[in-house]
Order: structure tokens, then sequence, then C-alpha cells
């Protein structure tokens, strides 16, 4: 149902009951979460009965829970870097619905199957999930809420005479005293590209959402097509350019072969800046691990929450990052038994990160790192300094996240924060074995060519755009745009934006992400007040450390805005 809350554009509406009235602005996982908190919070006050709240939810996707990035109707080549296992959009003591599967207990209940937590599910189906979850909490909700869901961006978020006004593209207006801002990543957008030496750019194509952008009619069979970026996003191009196009991928024994489709492009060449890959995330199903490596992880948390905030760049230098390699050395140690001391391994650890951060990668020293991690993932090779460094960034990062938001850091000490996160990202968060199985596969065709890996882009005098190196020039038809914007990139024409220019909310330290309290308040030089104002998610990363996950146990953020709004309503009741 949709509703026009208020109609007059210069006064606030007036409310029909005695009830908070809540604007949720963006529901995708994070907007989820944040109403499953607050569905359960609602339901702890005693005086629901005779109180009826509103809670109005603006989502421009058709599938609020899942979003744009989990869309259902995405096809299913695209699959998740998170295990199944580790998929609960359910708070994790006391979920707001009897009804509270995880993703592997859903998809054995839902989809008669036996998931495998270790396995990696198409991204549709955890949208699946998701949306179904969000359909859960909107029944339980509407028990102590009066509640819309309508399909619509929000433009602008302004107060006026004490209350929140918030202002949809469709020139819609909603009048609420508590307003929550979960836009995620504001819709697919493009990041910006900067043309170089002067040279226009050739146009790039969106890779998201591949169905739309990277179909047949748009680039055709048998094109030469670059894709600036080698992350997450570019496998997502390479594959929906391939597997996308009716390709196949057979196992044979311990590599994996592409049969062709005939619909595919002749070349895929990606392009990037450094021309480092993302590494495998390591299936311990599938590797001799010890069993006794708990005792590393949490001596290594204890170490890093035992340095003083705000940590400034010598303290990152001397205490935060030896406390990484400490910890990563230590594991490796365990994991080689007798062939090595703590102190070997955690030099071994050092030289490598300096060896992986030494000037722009070669192509095949890409190739190589690429194979040897998707080896090491499926255990057909012993355990590395680089499966150490990922594996001690993945389990010391709570206590990270713990140590740098809400102003752990000095503004000096981000830049080389910020290189050690950038570089330890690729190494301990890159995609499953399987797609990177995949890229090896379509390398050993021919499909995929790495030798501009490390290049950059413009075009020459010739008719078609090139990509160029100091040995190789190649003319390419198309060209894919799969970097994403950074959390910092913000929709100028979005509802942040507008709070931005009029300075109602600020960037920590000027650059970074939107600077919040821990329950979400925006914090600014305290002209404007913005008590009722919210804002969790991508777009306080910086401010807030780690994002971009599906975990709800990383942030205890939510929790202290559910909490904080719920006690408002109930003072507000109680006034009545």
């Amino acid at each position: 149902m949709t509703v026009q809350m208020a109609t007059s554009p210069d006064a606030p509406q007036t409310p029909t009951n005695a009830g908070r009235r809540i604007v949720v602005v963006g529901c995708g996982p994070k907007g989820l979460y944040c109403l499953e908190r607050l569905c359960f919070e609602l339901h702890r006050q005693t005086n629901h009965g005779s109180v009826r709240h509103r809670v109005t939810i603006l989502e421009p996707s058709e599938f609020c829970g899942a979003g744009a990035v989990y869309n259902p109707r995405q096809p299913k080549y695209l699959r998740m870097n998170f295990a199944a296992g580790y998929i609960n959009a359910w708070h994790p003591e006391s979920p707001c619905c009897d009804d509270h599967s995880s993703l592997v207990g859903w998809l054995a209940d839902k989809h008669q199957t036996d998931p495998q937590p270790q396995a990696f599910a198409p991204r549709a189906v955890v949208g699946e999930y998701l949306h179904d979850c969000f359909r859960k909490v909107l029944r339980r909700m509407r028990q102590v809420a009066d509640v819309d869901v309508i399909r619509t961006r929000a433009r602008e978020i302004r107060k006026r005479r004490g209350v929140w006004r918030v202002t949809a593209s469709d020139q819609q207006v909603f009048d609420a005293e508590e307003v929550l801002v979960t836009v995620g990543h504001e819709g697919w957008r493009s990041s910006a590209v900067t043309a170089l030496d002067g040279v226009e750019r050739p146009q790039m194509v969106p890779v998201f959402p591949t169905e739309k952008h990277l179909r047949p009619s748009i680039i055709p069979a048998g094109s030469v097509v670059a894709v600036r970026g080698f992350g997450l996003s570019w496998i997502d191009a390479a594959l929906s350019l391939t597997e996308g196009r009716g390709g196949l991928f057979e196992d044979v024994g311990d590599r994996w072969r592409y049969r062709p489709g005939g619909e595919e492009p002749k070349l895929v060449l990606p392009f990037s800046r450094t021309g480092r890959p993302m590494l495998a995330k390591p299936l311990a199903s599938q590797m001799n691990l010890p069993r006794n490596l708990s005792h590393v992880w949490e001596t290594g948390r204890a170490n890093i929450a035992n340095i003083q905030r705000p940590v400034g760049v010598a303290a990152i230098r001397q205490e935060l990052w030896p406390a990484i390699t400490q910890a990563a050395g230590h594991a490796l140690a365990v994991a080689e038994g007798t062939r090595s001391t703590d102190d070997g391994a955690q030099a071994r650890i050092q030289q490598f990160f300096k060896q992986w951060c030494s000037g722009k990668m070669s192509p095949q020293t890409a190739t190589r790192q690429i194979r040897h991690s998707v080896d090491v993932a499926y255990g057909r090779k012993s355990v590395d300094a680089a499966w150490a460094l990922g594996e001690a960034w993945r389990h010391l990062y709570p206590a990270i996240v713990e140590l740098v938001s809400h102003g752990g850091l000095t503004a000096e000490a981000w830049q080389p924060f910020n290189h050690i996160a950038r570089e330890l990202e690729r190494i301990s968060f890159g995609p499953p074995a399987e797609n990177l199985q995949r890229v090896l596969a379509l390398i050993d065709h021919g499909i995929i060519d790495l030798k501009f890996v490390s290049a950059h882009s413009g075009l020459s005098n010739a008719r078609l755009p090139n990509l160029r190196t100091n040995d190789f020039d190649a003319e390419i038809t198309h060209c894919v745009n799969a970097v994403i914007p950074s959390a910092q990139s913000i929709d100028e024409t979005g509802p942040l934006g507008d709070l931005l220019r009029r300075q109602t909310i600020r960037r920590l330290h000027g650059t970074l992400g939107i600077e919040v309290d821990r329950a979400g308040q925006p914090i600014n030089d305290g002209q404007i007040d913005t008590e009722g104002l919210a804002i969790l998610g991508r777009p306080t990363e910086g401010c807030i450390l780690g994002n971009d996950t599906l975990s709800r146990t990383l942030h205890n953020n939510i929790d202290r805005w559910a909490a904080k709004v719920a006690e408002r309503c109930r003072t507000a009741v109680t006034a009545e």
C-alpha cells in the first residue's frame, strides 16, 4: 500500500495517534536487520496494545531485505564470497520471530536440500532468503505498528519545527520523529573514471546489473572487452560474459576446463592500478589444519584490544601491524609443526607482504598467485604465508573493528591503516576457490588474458580504443567498468548528499565516512540538532569499520539504535 503521509509542503503533518512515526530510508540487508531489532524492542514494551506506531519503509528495489545487491532475480552464476554457514539474518540471542532459520536451515526446509555450510550460495538464493526474512519481520511488526512499504527513492531529508521531513523522488512527503537511513550502495552506480593524459576515455558499460548491461545485444559475441578493475566485480563480469552465455565448466581432476557456448567475447582483458589479484578463500573442510589455532586468535585479539586509542601512525607500525603478523606467524608455525619457529614464521609473513606490495604485479605473477591460492584452498598444497596472513586478518577483524571504529584512529593514521586493510582484503576476503577455478579455466582457454592487468587505459588516434602497456597494445571494442564506488562516494542526488550540503551531517576527519555515534546518530558541529536521525551501514565506513558484511555479530550499532528509538517511543507515549 502506498500512502502519502503529508500533503502540505510547508507544515509538518500532525500525528493521528500517540504512536511514533518512523521512516526507514533504504531496506536492503542492513535495513532488514534494523527492522528486526526495532520489532523486537517494540514488542518488549508492555503498553503496545493501546498504541499504534507508524513505520514507513522507502525502498526503490522490488525485494525489501535483499535490495539491489541480492536481487533474487539475478543470474544464479553470481555467487557469494561469504560461506552459507555464516549467513543468518536473525539476532543471535533474541530474534523477534519464532521462525528464525539461518540460510542453511532455510535451504534445507524450503528447497529440501542438504546444503553444506562451507558452500558459497548464489546471491539470488541469498536474496530470496533475505526477502523471506523481511516478510516474517513485516508480519510481526504489524502487530504493534501500522507499516507501509513504498517503492520509491528518498531525495532529501530536512528537519522542520522539530520534525524530520523526507521527500521522495516522486515528490511524496513523509513526516516522522524518527528517520533511519540505510541506503547501502545507493543502488547500482558506476565509479567515476578520469580521463588519462587529457585523452577522452572510451564509453564504459557498468557491470551491474549484469543481465542488463552485459547481454549479447550490448556486447556481441566476438568482442574484445576491456574490464576496469581486478576485484570481485570483475569476476562477475567475466562469468557473465562466458558462463552467463551458455558456456560450461568441466572438472578434469585438479583443474577445470571451459567448454564455450558460442556467444562469448573473443577476449576479456582486465586492467587495474596494481595488478594484484584477490586470493581464494580457504576451504577448511578440505584442508589438513591443526585444531589448536583458536588460542592463537584469542591471543591476537587480546593484544589488539590492549592498544590505546586513538591509534596514531607510530602505533600502527609498532603495535597493530606487529600484532597481526605475530598472530599470522604463530598460526603458520603451528600449522607447519616443527618446521619453523614463531619468529621465523613472522619474518616470512613480513617478507611476503613486503614483496606483495612492491610495485605493480606482472601478469605471470598474478596468475601464479591465483593458481597457488586455489591449490592451498583445496588442500592440494601446504599452507603458506598468504594463508596465514589471510586467516589472521579474518580472525582478528572483530578486534580491529572495535579498535578503529568511532574515532579509534587519528586522522594521520588512516593512510597507513588503509594501505594495510586494502591489501589484506585482497588476501583475506577474496572469492570462493570455485570461482577462481573458473577464472583459471578461462585463462587456460585463452578468453581471459591478463597481459594488461596493471595497464592504464586510454585512446590512441586509431579508430578503436586501445589498452596499452610498455610491451603490448590492443584494440578493444567494449569497456566494462567493474569498479564499484567507494563507501565515501555518496550519491549527490540522494538524501545523504543533501544532508552533507546542508551540514546536517559531516564526514569523520573531513574525508571519511559519515560520523555517527554508537547508535547511528550523526555527529556535527552542534549547530543542527540530529536527534531522531540515524545513519547506519556502508556510508559510515571509516567511522564504523567493516560495513560490507551480512554478519549480525560484528557490530552492535543496530541494537543500540533500536533500543534508543524504542525508549523514545515509550517516553512519548508516557508523556501523552
